[in-house]
């Protein structure tokens, strides 16, 4: 579970206008998108992750997506500067690669 209190959680699914949030708990909670991976890897559990950190896995057959028309809701992502006047270089790098990025959390179909 990542971010559990007492190793309980909220998971908030959609599935097109269908919205659920489903309390999970279990003996392991991290903070980190990694160690969730590697717990859920070596068959510990569940876990909601971003497919970035799973396709590998599920594309090999080595784990199942459990509930394959639900997702987690997209994480809006804001840039917040100053201006665009004196914009240095590796700042306008970076927003330019956030406008073409695409959630971690997207899923690919």
């Amino acid at each position: 579970m990542l971010n559990a209190r007492n190793n309980e959680t909220d998971w908030d699914l959609i599935s097109g206008r269908k919205k659920a949030r489903v309390r999970v708990s279990g003996p392991i909670s991290s903070r980190d998108f990694n160690s969730v991976s590697a717990f859920v890897s070596r068959g510990h559990g569940i876990g909601l992750l971003p497919s970035t950190y799973c396709d590998e896995e599920v594309a090999r057959g080595t784990l199942v997506r459990l509930l394959p028309r639900w997702a987690s809701a997209e994480i809006p992502v804001f840039a917040v500067y100053s201006n665009r006047k004196f914009l240095p270089s590796r700042l306008s790098v970076f927003l330019n690669a956030l406008a073409a990025w695409r959630s971690p959390l997207w899923i690919k179909e």
